[in-house]
């Protein structure tokens, strides 16, 4: 096996894991619990961000329509199950 094989390093939830962390150098947990944190607001915000400008849309007589979202719903793609 490889050492990539048994290298693990979780990080979210960070307060669950940052205590298996490394305490060498001392600033090692402050400085990757702040990172693990930064990289965790950016991906919310990069989804949140996909989210908004992808949108549903249907096809209709061979055309593409956007479909406005209804906050809090709950979407099901059953796709081409209604063929």
């Amino acid at each position: 096996m490889h050492w990539r094989d048994y290298l693990r390093h979780p990080c979210n939830p960070l307060e669950e894991h940052i205590n298996s962390w490394p305490t060498n150098p001392s600033s090692y947990r402050d400085v990757a619990g702040k990172y693990a944190t930064q990289m965790k607001e950016l991906t919310l915000k990069l989804l949140e961000a996909i989210s908004e400008s992808l949108g549903l849309q249907i096809m209709k007589d061979g055309s593409w329509f956007d479909v406005p979202a209804i906050h809090g719903a709950f979407f099901v793609n059953i796709a081409d199950q209604l063929q």
